[in-house]
């Protein structure tokens, strides 16, 4: 009693779903066919999608155009979408129409335009549902590299398909009597029918123009998929060049080595006070997903004027979040000084530091969306200095002496915030 009962209750929730998956649309018998197709050819295979016969020629357009999409996107099979060299070789075999080709022609125009398989395929109505076959071929040998059927229900897109575009039935060969033309007749017989041989292949040459594929806007990059174009990979990867230009408010800090020198305290620093700013004027050039990057640089502040290059790159593949990391080569000229306050007599004491840098690693933070981004930077500048005491006494007028104390080598920290625009 209980397994009648199983057995009603899968018949009625899960019988309709099993005939469902059976009769399938043709965007998903499409898919289905072009999975199939990827589990028996070799990644890499070259192949072309040569015909798929029906009764109307929007429908097979649409199926060719749709599996070379397929394949493009969900495979790592490589499909031939340029199919100039297909009507050459139609041209020479004079064939005028696709539905004219065989298994064994097939093989053969595969061979020839250098592919390694070649698929074809058919869609015909059989009672309420319509029967979709696709079967590949390898060129080589003519061996059937797989075949599949599948059963296709009428949706609105298959019956817009259906809809226009017929395909019309061939041209039926003229017997011409001799008794019934003069010879002037069969010439013009005979032109007429050159005529119709031109005009059916200039349309074969437009049907084949509208086969072509061009590479979607979410394909996979030309490492993920070989078959895709570089410039289709360029495009995902945001492959331009930009102009540059960056502001910012930067701020440094001297690192010298201290007087009372210890091992866990060997420096001592000081800050430029007010900050400065700085101004970036260069380019990014696109190079495979990161853009080769040449920046003039200049800063300017209280103390401060430098002006250099940065040398470096720029990650491209994201529009939203980008890195920059490089070289700043060039002079800057940083001068630092502290003052102190005796308590004893009107002596003041001072230090006074210059500062010639030459350049350092640099590297930048960029969140934002083109063209405008915010940009968090860190650098390092590196150097040497020279330092000098100062004794001002008060009560001789204001006199001040000033004797050099040391030279020596510096490092320049900068924190900077600002915006830069790409254009």
């Amino acid at each position: 009693m209980i397994k009648k009962i199983y057995t009603v209750l899968f018949a009625v929730f899960f019988a309709p779903m099993v005939t469902f998956s059976q009769n399938l649309t043709i965007d998903e018998a499409v898919s289905e066919s072009v999975k199939y197709f990827s589990t028996k050819l070799k990644a890499g295979t070259k192949v072309i999608v040569l015909n798929v016969e029906s009764e109307s020629k929007n429908l097979s357009d649409y199926i060719i155009e749709e599996t070379n999409t397929f394949i493009m996107n969900d495979t790592k099979l490589s499909p031939v979408v340029n199919r100039s060299g297909l009507s050459n070789v139609l041209k020479e075999k004079n064939i005028n129409d696709l539905n004219e080709i065989g298994e064994t022609m097939a093989v053969q125009i595969g061979k020839e335009i250098g592919t390694s398989s070649v698929i074809l395929g058919s869609i015909s109505k059989l009672g309420e549902i319509y029967r979709f076959r696709i079967q590949a071929l390898n060129t080589a040998d003519g061996q059937i590299l797989g075949i599949q059927s599948l059963n296709v229900r009428q949706d609105d897109v298959l019956a817009d398909l259906l809809k226009g575009g017929k395909t019309s039935a061939k041209p039926e060969q003229t017997i011409i009597s001799e008794e019934a033309t003069t010879p002037d007749e069969t010439i013009d017989e005979t032109d007429d029918s050159q005529n119709a041989n031109a005009n059916a292949r200039a349309r074969l040459e437009a049907k084949m123009e509208s086969r072509s594929v061009s590479a979607p806007q979410n394909a996979k990059t030309h490492e993920e998929n070989p078959n895709i174009t570089r410039a289709a990979a360029d495009k995902k990867d945001d492959g331009k060049s930009y102009f540059l230009l960056s502001i910012k408010f930067q701020q440094f800090n001297n690192y010298y080595p201290s007087d009372n020198s210890t091992y866990l305290y060997p420096y001592e620093s000081n800050s430029v006070f007010p900050g400065s700013f700085n101004l970036e004027i260069g380019g990014i050039q696109y190079n495979e997903g990161k853009g080769n990057t040449v920046i003039g640089l200049t800063d300017w502040g209280p103390g401060l004027f430098g002006a250099g290059v940065f040398l470096g790159r720029t990650t491209l593949k994201s529009k939203i979040f980008r890195f920059r990391y490089g070289v700043d080569f060039g002079f800057w000229g940083i001068i630092t000084q502290t003052l102190e306050v005796s308590s004893i007599g009107n002596i003041a004491y001072g230090r006074l530091r210059e500062n010639a840098m030459f350049g350092g690693p640099h590297i930048n933070f960029l969140l934002g969306y083109n063209p405008v981004y915010f940009s968090f930077g860190l650098k390092t500048y590196f150097g040497s200095y020279s330092e000098y005491d100062m004794k001002l006494w008060h009560a001789s007028e204001g006199s001040l002496n000033l004797t050099e104390n040391k030279t020596g080598f510096t490092a320049m920290p900068v924190i900077n915030i600002g915006l830069t625009f790409t254009f």
